[in-house]
């Protein structure tokens, strides 16, 4: 009987015991519920996001595109955008080792890049969707351009959000960031010289 009465009495101890512990322990606001996405609102994390344009904020073709572009990266893998050549005419020149019309186009187009002048007009070559050492690769095969803006995009992700998908592909930039060319396979360069002296000064 003292035996029954001794488990009695711990049994109802512990019930009361976990009743009083569900009833005093509130879920803390500051942590998530169980299966929620945990999103870290650091300083840190919160500015990074604030710089990121969500999809389909930036209108790619005929709009103003300055501070919004990525161009491609440096061989350090520094991040070069549109507005890193503001006030000036910009001429994007992509390519790829694979493309045999391309590296002709390079040459054509540094002739423009010495006739024009570096104050007036930039002309940038993006590598489409090739790695560094490929790149590096294909330039000891070719004579050095001297003054050349080389870029590279690795993904083709920075290409492709410009609507190039085929090469070799030009795009034309004005002073302020807004596209007013774009030339495909087999354009008339001096198509591109008249254009280039209409948006000149």
């Amino acid at each position: 009987m003292t035996y029954h009465n001794s488990s009695l009495f711990w049994f109802l101890c512990a019930t009361i015991g976990t009743v009083l512990v569900s009833c005093t322990t509130t879920p803390d606001p500051s942590e998530p519920a169980q299966g929620a996405p945990v999103v870290d609102k650091s300083p840190v994390a919160q500015a990074y996001a604030m710089d990121q344009p969500e999809i389909g904020e930036v209108e790619v073709l005929g709009s103003d595109l300055q501070g919004r572009v990525v161009l491609g990266e440096t061989s350090a893998g520094d991040s070069i955008y549109l507005s890193s050549f503001s006030n000036k005419l910009v001429l994007v020149n992509y390519w790829s080792s694979w493309c045999a019309k391309c590296w002709p186009l390079v040459l054509e187009m540094q002739k423009l890049q010495t006739e024009y002048g570096r104050p007036r007009l930039i002309v940038v070559h993006v590598n489409y969707g090739e790695t560094e050492q490929t790149v590096q690769n294909y330039l000891r095969t070719k004579s050095l351009v001297p003054n050349m803006t080389l870029l590279t995009d690795h993904s083709g992700q920075a290409s492709e959000a410009q609507g190039v998908f085929d090469l070799p592909a030009v795009i034309l930039y004005d002073q302020t960031g807004q596209e007013k060319g774009r030339y495909a396979d087999g354009f008339d360069m001096n198509h591109v010289r008249k254009r280039l002296n209409t948006l000149l000064p």
